[in-house]
């Protein structure tokens, strides 16, 4: 009976055949046979799509404050507790009442230097002019900071130092006399903010001034927080017994 079927039908039943054991592709003549194109491309299997990669928010000072909320996108941010979210370099910001304040100002880093930035010059400028002013201003502790993610204890201590000291060679250079100046390097143990993400690091990279000495006593201004003081960072020259803690 098998002859007598037409060979189209014989093709479909080779197809079929095939089936019932391991796939094979159809050859070119049975393909024919069975009124299919000779060499039809089989379509692969479609997997899963991974998502895109999320995209970084741009941020070209490098501040930690993205360009689309940056006022002064090409301007690193000062951070000193004023106006800290806008982007912008603070000007004008370091202000004496009488008797002069403990703390003057905050100067900002960028991650892992101690080069001073362009934006802050104006402010060291009124530091020197704050210096030169009131002589009633002895010793003042100039402390440097540095945020968790700038190498490990002893490398955060070592450039928060560095930090203070290069801050005490640009009011050196302006005039300020070396000997009213101490340097102080506390690491990331007393940074201003807590958190974890870039904008609290770029807070934390920085350096401020302690004001010890008023009209030739002690202002009572807090030398460090208590891990800086349990770590024995507090400069010889300063350490005080009695001095107060935040």
């Amino acid at each position: 009976m098998t002859e007598h079927l037409q060979p189209a039908l014989l093709a479909l039943l080779a197809l079929a055949a095939s089936s019932c054991g391991s796939p094979q592709p159809a050859s070119p003549p049975q393909r024919l046979a069975a009124g299919l194109s000779p060499a039809e491309p089989i379509a692969p299997p479609i997997g899963p799509i991974a998502p895109p990669e999320p995209i970084a928010p741009v941020d070209s000072d490098a501040d930690g404050i993205p360009d689309v909320d940056d006022k002064c996108p090409n301007e690193p941010e000062t951070y000193n507790g004023s106006n800290d979210e806008d982007g912008c370099p603070d000007r004008g910001l370091v202000i004496i009442n009488s008797p002069p304040p403990q703390y003057v100002t905050r100067i900002s880093f960028t991650r892992s230097s101690s080069k001073i930035r362009a934006a802050d010059e104006d402010t060291l400028e009124e530091v020197i002019q704050v210096m030169a002013s009131h002589p009633e201003i002895g010793r003042v502790l100039v402390v440097g900071y540095a945020s968790e993610d700038e190498g490990t204890a002893k490398q955060k201590i070592a450039l928060s130092l560095k930090r203070a000291e290069s801050v005490i060679a640009r009011l050196v250079k302006g005039g300020v006399a070396p000997e009213r100046m101490v340097p102080a390097g506390y690491g990331d143990l007393c940074g201003f903010d807590g958190g974890h993400n870039e904008l609290a690091r770029s807070r934390n990279r920085a350096v401020d001034f302690k004001i010890l000495e008023k009209n030739g006593g002690s202002s009572g201004v807090a030398l460090a927080c208590p891990a800086a003081i349990d770590a024995g960072l507090v400069p010889e020259a300063v350490r005080d017994p009695g001095m107060p803690t935040p």
